[in-house]
């Protein structure tokens, strides 16, 4: 059985709209990318929409979009955090939008896109893929991966 998902058109809309509406009122945006847009990127966004939401608009995408995976849904819900309706998305999606951040959060990406076409500055920021680098798919994996984007990503974001 494929994970592969692609996002509907519908879902698509959506996210063009927020972007529209965050530049329009006058947040910082920032684009996360990871291979499957599954944990990572998802993670990440969910992050900074819920502690920056004042300051920042997060968006997330994969070069190979697959499904959210449960648990990065349910160790954020330990936070209060809700993801409860995310999809993935392809980085394509984004290509018209101009983002004041581009986090590649996996060395995937930064081979498979190495001449980044869409416009905002780039950086990388790689973090383990929970699916690939632990042995055991559990929470505490999960868990381990939310502290890391918290202590890497917030931080690195309210320095600029």
């Amino acid at each position: 059985m494929s994970r592969k998902r692609h996002p509907s058109p519908s879902s698509a809309t959506n996210e063009l709209e927020r972007f529209a509406d965050a530049k329009a009122r006058g947040l910082r945006t920032v684009l996360f990318v990871c291979t499957g847009n599954a944990a990572r990127s998802q993670m990440a966004e969910a992050l900074v929409n819920h502690h920056l939401g004042d300051s920042w608009a997060a968006f997330s995408a994969g070069t190979v979009p697959m499904m959210v995976h449960p648990l990065a849904m349910a160790v954020m819900e330990e936070d209060g955090i809700d993801m409860t309706g995310k999809t993935t998305k392809h980085i394509d999606q984004f290509k018209d939008c101009s983002f004041d951040r581009v986090v590649l959060l996996c060395s995937d990406v930064e081979r498979l896109c190495p001449n980044y076409p869409y416009p905002g500055e780039k950086v990388s920021i790689i973090v383990h893929d929970p699916v690939v680098h632990y042995a055991l798919l559990s929470p505490h994996t999960y868990r381990r991966l939310r502290k890391e984007l918290q202590d890497r990503i917030l931080p690195y974001l309210r320095g600029l």
